[in-house]
């Protein structure tokens, strides 16, 4: 029961840490904190319930990629509409952006209630939910393509930024932001690749774990904004390796907890072990303390 129990925490982790590593990777480039975040991963999920279930459109691969390109869209939505015109007239800053950041995503989650309601819409899943038995652990379909997918998406973000000439320029950005002008990088452009990259992975989360529950509803991108927001900044905020360790760890934790204590104690459990994670390391599992000097 254990082991079986740690496989299904890591199947959900994966999409936490998915999820996550979007966050993470605009705070670490941009150092911008996207409250509005989570509106990424509930748009990719209400055009996957249209494009399948109202349109009649195969989930995959048609479905999957609008899906993430909805995600992605929306991303850059996000910063034209609560970052640019602070940067615009030079008055950004991070309370200002996130304020405005926050109102962006209370009006598109109202707009989704009014366009869709507030009660769960099914969405089919794309392949038939088959057990498939490892030795004494049970693992179905549907968790395996989520996990291979979410693996799998994480791998090509880390070629992205590693191999591509955008994704260097990303991670130069994020090294020192007030030099980059000298090496002939456009930082708009820049800002523009990152807040992409960020919602196309938002999108993916969110269509995984629309999967992953098999229906959608208004209220999820802010249960899981929190969560989200809670595993970067345990993770270490701003670093990409330690969003997804931490992402996996929440997964595993709530799967055990749900298991051997009740569901109630599913987010008590979690958060609790957090707080005595970043009350050992305040700079989170993988973070790096800054040191000023005079």
């Amino acid at each position: 029961m254990f082991f079986q129990q740690v496989v299904n925490g890591f199947v959900l982790g994966s999409e936490y840490a998915l999820f996550a590593v979007g966050l993470a990777l605009v705070f670490g480039a941009m150092r911008a904190f996207n409250v509005a975040y989570s509106v990424t991963f509930l748009i990719a999920s209400y055009v996957a319930y249209v494009l399948v279930s109202v349109v009649k459109l195969p989930m995959l691969p048609v479905g999957f990629l609008l899906s993430i390109l909805a995600g992605a869209l929306i991303s850059l939505l996000t910063e034209r509409i609560a970052f640019w015109p602070f940067r615009l007239r030079g008055t950004s800053d991070h309370i200002s952006e996130g304020i405005a950041s926050i109102a962006f995503a209370i009006v598109v989650v109202n707009l989704v209630q009014v366009i869709f309601g507030g009660d769960p819409l099914a969405i089919s899943s794309p392949i038939p939910s088959v057990p498939l038995s490892l030795g004494s652990l049970v693992i179905n379909s549907i968790q395996l393509l989520n996990f291979g997918v979410a693996v799998v998406l994480m791998l090509i973000l880390g070629w992205f930024l590693k191999f591509t000439k955008a994704g260097k320029a990303i991670r130069a950005t994020a090294f020192k932001a007030t030099t980059v002008r000298l090496l002939g990088i456009n930082p708009e452009r820049i800002r523009m690749y990152t807040f992409l990259a960020s919602g196309a992975l938002g999108g993916a989360a969110g269509l995984l774990m629309t999967i992953f529950f098999g229906s959608v509803h208004a209220g999820i991108a802010e249960s899981m904004m929190m969560k989200v927001f809670a595993i970067v900044v345990i993770g270490g905020v701003g670093s990409l390796q330690g969003s997804i360790v931490a992402g996996l760890l929440l997964g595993v934790i709530e799967a055990l907890s749900v298991t051997y204590l009740s569901s109630t104690f599913r987010d008590v459990s979690a958060y609790a072990l957090f707080f005595l994670i970043l009350l050992l390391r305040p700079s989170g599992l993988l973070g790096k303390r800054e040191v000023n000097r005079a």
